[in-house]
């Protein structure tokens, strides 16, 4: 019986670690986006690569990538662009 209340307190520490570190790469993440969309609403192409390296996250990585392609492929690069975050 013992072994299962300890078990139990671990596994609930565990998942309130993860609630409390997911929440803040969710916020982190809308924080990132917000500033992100804004630096290529004003077409700032430097920025947006600078807010990219900030943090190594996911949405850095892609915000790099967009920037990329935004680079080839033009005008049209950025209204693709766009259209994704809508």
């Amino acid at each position: 019986l013992w072994i299962l209340i300890i078990l139990s307190i671990i596994s609930l520490g565990i998942m309130l670690e993860r609630f409390y570190f997911l929440s803040k790469v969710y916020k982190d993440s809308q924080s990132m986006l917000k500033r992100i969309e804004n630096a290529l609403m004003e077409n700032r192409l430097q920025e947006v690569q600078e807010i990219a390296k900030e943090k190594d996250s996911v949405l850095g990585t892609a915000a790099s990538y967009a920037v990329k392609h935004i680079e080839h492929s033009g005008h049209h690069g950025l209204e693709e662009i766009f259209n994704t975050f809508t």
